[in-house]
């Protein structure tokens, strides 16, 4: 798994689509991640442009986003200094959007929805939903829309406020909606046949972001390959 889908690029910005499993970066010893791939992709094109300036010095790439490493989707990334802390900026500020599909088991109580909750780390390193900010828990939040139920499984789509660690996965356990093979957050094991080993059906699919030097606004979409999307949801993925 070393390869990554390069959904758009200038010389500024790139975006890439995620394969589930990979890791966003400092993956382990033998296993490829995000950035590393990028930095990959960047000197290959170096040493096919010649003339480009600086093309053998390493390739400066920052990490804008991250998602888990079972979730698929698009992956932001600067490819200069001043372009890599504009769009830093756009994210602190919330200037960016980050839109979400996932298939939960089961179905909310509501077709539309504001999840808000309070998230801290347990000892394992899972996500913990708290009834207030007490012992460091920070708020979490999030906007979501079912889309279509097809045998105990709906299809959301998920829009963030926030972006807390396991946020997703956490909140939609928490309202007895695990996600679809996500067995660390409730998801039952006969509830994973659709998907791959370590992977979750969860995908990072729109960034609307502003270009940090043109200015001009970008809405960058990826639709989801997990086949439990592609089996009971293909005209709704397809329409997005």
């Amino acid at each position: 798994m070393d390869e990554i889908n390069i959904v758009y690029e200038d010389d500024n910005i790139i975006v890439c689509a995620k394969p589930a499993g990979m890791a966003t970066e400092s993956a382990r010893v033998g296993s490829m991640d995000v950035v590393s791939a990028v930095k990959n992709h960047i000197a290959r094109e170096n040493r096919n442009n010649k003339g480009r300036q600086g093309k053998n010095l390493p390739p400066y790439v920052a990490l804008i986003n991250r998602i888990d490493q079972p979730v698929e989707g698009l992956v932001l990334l600067g490819k200069d200094k001043k372009s890599a802390a504009d769009l830093s900026r756009q994210l602190t500020d919330k200037r960016i959007t980050k839109r979400y599909l996932t298939v939960v088991c089961g179905k909310p109580s509501e077709e539309k929805g504001r999840l808000v909750n309070y998230l801290s780390r347990s000892k394992n390193g899972d996500a913990l939903v708290e009834e207030d900010d007490k012992n460091g828990a920070k708020k979490a939040i999030l906007n979501y829309e079912c889309l279509k139920t097809v045998e105990e499984k709906t299809l959301i789509k998920v829009e963030l406020e926030t972006g807390r660690f396991h946020q997703i996965r956490a909140q939609f356990a928490n309202i007895g909606c695990p996600i679809y093979g996500d067995v660390r957050y409730g998801c039952k094991p006969e509830d994973t046949m659709l998907v791959g080993f370590g992977e979750i059906a969860l995908c990072s699919y729109q960034l609307i972001l502003k270009h940090p030097v043109t200015g001009k606004k970008l809405d960058i979409v990826y639709k989801p390959e997990s086949e439990v999307f592609n089996k009971y949801f293909k005209e709704e993925v397809e329409s997005l």
